[in-house]
């Protein structure tokens, strides 16, 4: 009985590991099959999110001066590529800025549509590639569009300090190598262009030469004509009279297409000029634009700024203050341009503390006041944009030259000192008046913001500030690591 007994225990027992084993066996087989599930499911997601990335891909730039960021400007001109254009970017394998040369042309690239492609090249490993381009030195960049091939020499410091201003321009140069030309008006104490001091326009001449054009001073004393290659003709800030035959020259321009900025002064006149312009429709006032509440620049009430941008090519998107200084405001004579055939609005307005004060020698004294009635009451405009349908010779739509359009345009701001050497590095003041000249040269693409100098930020410590930051930049840690230890040690030794 005993032996019959143990014998059914022991079957029993097998019986009972038969079964634990089946359950261990079926729990492993729902625990692999969940994480053979558990897995698949993960790499789905993983690949759904790829392909979503690559149809759908965005960067966002989280640094303070959006130095990883191009800008509106560029990205219009790599937007706007008709064929494609690539680049031969010549740098050692082992060059410590290859990476992030490569950076900034792969922003070129995402915005381009796939119409931009680059390689990089070590020109000591292959100087046929060199040779080939005509290029002696390493760290340059060759873009190449069409049958057409501009280089640029791009090292550490200029990468980043003004990398994308460089390379931009050298976009321009290879996607436009017939540059645009535009004239600057002399003999009247006008603004030059190659002007050094603070008055003048040496900064703004650079700027329009890094955008591709062409600039050229025009006497029109001694050439009775606008040249046929002028693209824009600038009168910036005349002191004195322009002649008759002046005016009857900017007539035969402006019959032909042409395109005109001007810029006024408060502080001089030109009779003839400001004559004209009010018979075609815009009166530039006899005034000086003042705001009480400005401070730019400490230059208070004639430093007055300019935020109110009206709606037009030139402004779409703009959303950066810029400000005039010593300005007049300007007023659209809706009869006379009427009249003349010509179609004027309002550009840019400064604020509503602001108003035209008509008393000048109680601005010079320093003692302004508003006197309603009398003086303009701001809002004050300070920019006018203009247009006028014009037929080409015989009477008929002149479509024989790209520089012969079928509309003059006109842009006129009421100061000049905006955009002299002292002025221009402000961003408000630089983008307005180029943008204006890009319209006014029928280079739509080329409306934008500006690319920025790209700025290190340093932080500059008082000596007093200097050791607080010692103290709990160095000495607290370093205490608390000694507290720690020697608290750690203590303990041990306790026990």
């Amino acid at each position: 009985m005993d032996m019959k007994k143990k014998m059914q225990n022991t079957k029993k027992m097998m019986q009972d590991i038969r079964g634990l084993s089946a359950r261990h066996i079926t729990r492993s087989r729902k625990f692999g099959t969940t994480a053979v599930i558990a897995v698949l499911l993960v790499i789905a997601i993983i690949v759904f999110l790829e392909v979503l990335s690559h149809e759908n891909y965005k960067q966002f730039d989280l640094t303070k001066d959006k130095r990883f960021t191009i800008s509106s400007q560029t990205k219009n001109i790599m937007n706007s590529l008709d064929d494609n254009l690539s680049a031969v970017a010549f740098y050692p394998t082992d060059s410590p800025i290859k990476s992030y040369v490569g950076d900034l042309m792969d922003l070129y690239k995402y915005e381009s549509d796939g119409k931009f492609d680059y390689r990089f090249v070590d020109m000591d490993m292959r100087p046929g590639e060199a040779l080939k381009y005509n290029i002696h030195e390493n760290e340059t960049i060759v873009l190449v569009y069409g049958d057409h091939n501009v280089s640029v020499h791009l090292t550490e410091n200029e990468l980043f300090d003004e990398g994308e201003k460089l390379l931009t321009n050298t976009v321009l140069k290879a996607t436009f190598p017939e540059r645009k030309v535009i004239y600057f008006l002399t003999q009247h104490g006008e603004r030059d262009i190659e002007g050094e001091d603070a008055q003048g326009f040496e900064r703004v001449g650079k700027v329009l030469e890094n955008q591709n054009y062409k600039l050229e001073k025009l006497d029109l004393i001694t050439n009775p004509n606008v040249p046929e290659n002028a693209s824009l003709l600038v009168i910036a800030g005349s002191k004195t009279n322009l002649f008759k035959e002046e005016l009857e020259s900017l007539t035969e321009y402006i019959n032909r297409g042409g395109s005109i900025l001007i810029t006024f002064d408060a502080e001089y006149s030109s009779p003839n000029l400001e004559e004209y312009i009010s018979n075609i429709g815009v009166v530039a006032t006899k005034d000086i634009i003042v705001d009480t509440e400005s401070r730019v620049h400490g230059g208070g009430a004639t430093i007055p700024v300019v935020s109110i941008y009206l709606p037009h090519s030139i402004t779409k998107g703009f959303d950066i203050s810029s400000f005039f200084v010593l300005t007049r405001s300007l007023k659209i004579d809706i009869d006379a341009a009427t009249s003349s055939g010509w179609s004027f609005n309002y550009l840019a307005k400064t604020g509503k503390n602001s108003w035209g004060e008509t008393d000048i020698e109680s601005v010079t004294g320093g003692n302004v006041s508003f006197d309603e009635g009398k003086d303009l009451e701001g809002p004050v405009p300070v920019a006018v944009v203009g247009t006028k349908e014009v037929e080409g010779l015989n009477g008929e739509d002149e479509i024989r030259s790209d520089e012969i359009k079928k509309v003059a345009k006109m842009v006129i701001f009421g100061d000049s000192d905006f955009v002299n050497n002292a002025f221009f590095i402000n961003e408000g003041n630089k983008n307005f008046f180029t943008n204006s000249v890009n319209w006014l040269c029928d280079v739509e693409e080329l409306i934008a913001i500006l690319p920025k100098d790209k700025k290190v930020d340093s932080l500059v410590l008082s000596k007093e500030n200097g050791f607080w930051v010692l103290i709990f930049s160095f000495i607290v840690p370093l205490l608390l690591i000694i507290i720690g230890i020697a608290v750690t040690l203590f303990r041990r030794w306790k026990i």
